[in-house]
């Protein structure tokens, strides 16, 4: 119970959205104050690939025919960004910290007629706001958000007063020709026209900044945006953005209705808050995403699962383990008690299974992953892998899991030699190359098809040449001295002795595998609720930060897939089955087939993937968190199985 509670109290520690920025803060000033290299001028507003929640398709900003710079600097990524496909560049808005601007044209875009490119590049415009793609801009590494208002409801529930903040903000919206309202048209009064395409030509920034203690510099603490849409005239700098009259901006949906001239503008407000520190500048966005209220409910859920299960083990399981080892050990015993229940699987229960290289390499990858899970969360509970610092999640999940290629051929190496295997330069290689090159393999179709499409979320040549080298140039050579120390060390002792004549199971029922799929079950229950919210981030493009609850789900996972694997064997031990290796492995690893059920319930019913390329990658994604799932999950059942084992059979006394 005490251990419960120390958890419960990391989880809570970390609900406040606590992180350490990856870089320290940028002082601001005003033009004109005099040079100063302690603060900058100039608010650089960078901009990002443009992506959407009904496609998995993401799309570099200069594919959409934007106002670019006269000369294009892309920012410098780690290895996460470049991998999920972030492409950073700067852009032509010009903002100077504290001077407000209204309505200053950027461009003018002109499609006409006669140009066969221009139509193509307004095509794949108009085609891309009908799928309601998103705008994702940074200032002071900040996300540029865009903030609407909610209902009461939401409102009720604490989050921000009503308003919800997004970190993105939409290209354009449109109208269908019954006249429904689609995605953000439905916010805005004006844009009701039956068969209209209308594109967010204008934006309006506004930029809060804390301007500090008497003698110190300002701090950007928030950037907000207000996207329009605004017919402006096709010449002259004179326009006006808040002329009522001026109608929408509505794109041509047809190559008839040109020539069509497009006219990009922005203002820009700064606004003083002191109430705000640059610390807490997340928070507002972060409140926004997810309520904590339902992750407690989760983490009560999982509590009371664990409970159940450990009242089971403790009263079922040990109860009737004492008295059987207290039969098995009676000096005086029956005549049949050693041909009877599980001490009648005393000379074979240690027998190697079948395809033991195949079960002694999935182990140790399984343990592998559990290891790079267990060290990324409780480093992104101390904050290192906040949302301030993008990518670092998912560069620090690479390089982790290349580290602990040793734990791997460690691991895979002790169990293959325990089972007597004999190919042991096969088992290193396989402890290697199985797992990761299942997923390198599905992740290179999957960028293949990304390529195809011309999608900036396509990895570039020179990331798959990087990960390769990461790949066979460290995990590698660490999957081999793991290997090397696992195979020097001695064998793993049976605490009895193997039978050379291996037992009649043709007895057995063929239907006991079945029994396996309640394994799985009571662990995707305690984990359901946080499956929920990660699939959010990954295919909603929303921040996931609550990693103390998600230590907290974690371990409660693993000791549930521990306990029901501990529970399933015991009862085919005492069905007279020796052949748990393999059991013992599925029953935990099911969970996977629920995730992968759950998967195809969230797209059916969540996301609205309009295209057959996304329906393949989500698909084709699923299959590898799936995969990775079933490894980890079926490593946990098995190591707790033979401990499990291992530890009844040392406590009878054998003939």
């Amino acid at each position: 119970m005490f251990f419960i509670l120390v958890l419960l109290l990391l989880a809570t520690s970390n609900v406040n959205s606590f992180y350490l920025p990856d870089h320290a803060p940028v002082a601001y000033c005003r033009p004109g104050t005099g040079p100063n290299e302690k603060c900058k001028t100039k608010v650089e507003v960078m901009v990002n690939r443009l992506s959407s929640v009904n496609s998995l398709l993401a799309y570099d900003y200069i594919r959409f025919d934007p106002c670019m710079p006269e000369h294009v600097q892309y920012a410098h990524e780690n290895l996460g960004q470049v991998v999920f496909g972030d492409r950073i560049s700067n852009s032509p808005y010009n903002v100077m910290f504290g001077t407000d601007k209204r309505c200053v044209v950027v461009c003018r875009k002109s499609y006409t007629r006669n140009n066969a490119s221009a139509i193509e590049r307004l095509e794949f415009l108009v085609e891309r706001i009908k799928e309601n793609y998103m705008h994702y801009w940074i200032v002071d590494n900040m996300p540029v958000t865009w903030c609407i208002d909610v209902d009461s409801k939401k409102s009720q529930r604490g989050s921000n007063f009503g308003t919800q903040c997004f970190a993105g903000f939409p290209l354009g919206c449109h109208v269908t020709s019954d006249g429904q309202a689609r995605d953000a048209c439905r916010i805005y009064e004006t844009l009701k026209k039956p068969d209209a395409v209308y594109l967010f030509n204008h934006v309006d920034l506004e930029i809060t900044y804390n301007p500090g203690k008497e003698g110190q510099s300002a701090r950007v603490i928030a950037a907000k945006v207000t996207p329009r849409s605004v017919a402006h005239p096709a010449t002259g700098a004179d326009v006006n953005c808040w002329n009522p009259k001026t109608p929408p901006l509505t794109l041509a949906s047809a190559p008839d209705q040109l020539p069509i001239t497009v006219t990009y503008s922005y203002s820009v407000v700064f606004k003083e808050r002191h109430d705000l520190q640059w610390s807490s500048r997340w928070d507002y966005i972060l409140s926004s995403i997810s309520d904590s209220s339902i992750h407690w409910l989760s983490i009560v859920n999982s509590l009371m699962v664990v409970v159940f299960l450990s009242i089971l083990v403790a009263v079922v399981m040990l109860q009737a383990l004492r008295r059987d080892i207290a039969k098995y050990n009676d000096p005086f015993p029956g005549d049949d008690i050693g041909n009877v229940g599980w001490k009648s699987l005393a000379h074979d229960v240690f027998r190697p299974p079948r395809h033991r290289m195949l079960l002694s390499v999935m182990v140790g990858c399984g343990c592998q992953l559990v290891l790079v899970l267990l060290g990324t969360v409780v480093v992104a509970c101390c904050g290192l892998l906040s949302p301030a610092s993008r990518g670092a999640l998912a560069t620090f999940l690479i390089v982790l899991f290349v580290c602990m290629g040793g734990a791997a051929g460690y691991i895979s190496s002790k169990i293959y030699k325990m089972y007597g295997g004999a190919q042991r330069k096969l088992n290193v290689l396989l402890s290697g190359i199985f797992l990761p090159g299942l997923v390198f393999s599905i992740a290179f179709l999957l960028n293949l098809i990304l390529w195809a499409k011309g999608s900036s979320s396509a990895m570039p040549f020179t990331t798959l040449v990087l990960l390769v080298f990461l790949w066979c140039c460290v995990s590698e050579p660490l999957t081999f001295l793991g290997a090397y120390f696992g195979f020097q060390q001695p064998a793993i002792e049976s605490p009895t002795r193997t039978s050379s004549v291996e037992r009649d199971m043709s007895h057995t029922n063929t239907l006991s595998y079945a029994r396996c799929l309640i394994g799985g079950l009571l662990p995707f229950a305690v984990s359901f609720v946080p499956v929920f919210f990660i699939l959010t981030s990954i295919w909603l493009n929303q921040y996931y930060y609550l990693f103390g609850f998600l230590l907290v789900v974690l371990i409660l996972f693993i000791l549930t897939s521990a306990q029901t694997a501990m529970l399933l064997c015991y009862f085919q031990l005492s069905s007279g089955d020796y052949r748990w290796c393999w059991r013992s492995f599925f029953s935990s690893a099911s969970v996977a087939l629920y995730f992968f059920i759950y998967s195809c319930y969230y797209y059916w019913h969540t996301l609205h993937l309009g295209d057959t390329t996304s329906t393949i990658l989500y698909f084709g994604y699923t299959a590898i968190l799936t995969l990775l799932l079933f490894t980890a999950a079926g490593s946990i059942g098995w190591i707790a199985c033979i401990i499990f084992v291992r530890t009844i059979y040392t406590c009878i006394k054998l003939d």
